[in-house]
């Protein structure tokens, strides 16, 4: 999701993991990149999808992003769900999603 990648660039640019060259050049790639990002709109069919995770509780945002990625696998445009964040990974399996 485009928000993640630029929320993750100023992070690390904020613990000064990144310098300020490469940070520049990160939010550049990402705003190039953009046209070649999928984009569904938050809007009431996900919301009344009633899809829950059978065991895990998402946060509300990452249950927009499990439900999005549910769309996007049901028509077939979906190969792999990709998170580090351990919750969010347990609930998309428990969906079914192919997961890293």
């Amino acid at each position: 999701m485009f928000f993640e990648a630029e929320r993750n660039v100023v992070n690390q640019a904020r613990l000064q993991r990144i310098p300020i060259d490469i940070f520049d050049q990160a939010m550049e790639r990402i705003q190039g990149d953009f046209e070649g990002f999928h984009i569904k709109d938050v809007t009431v069919d996900l919301l009344f999808t009633k899809a829950f995770p059978a065991v895990a509780t998402p946060k509300t945002a990452d249950l927009i992003h499990l439900r999005t990625a549910l769309w996007f696998a049901s028509r077939g445009e979906l190969e792999l769900f990709v998170t580090v964040d351990i919750h969010q990974k347990k609930a998309a399996r428990e969906f079914g999603l192919a997961v890293i």
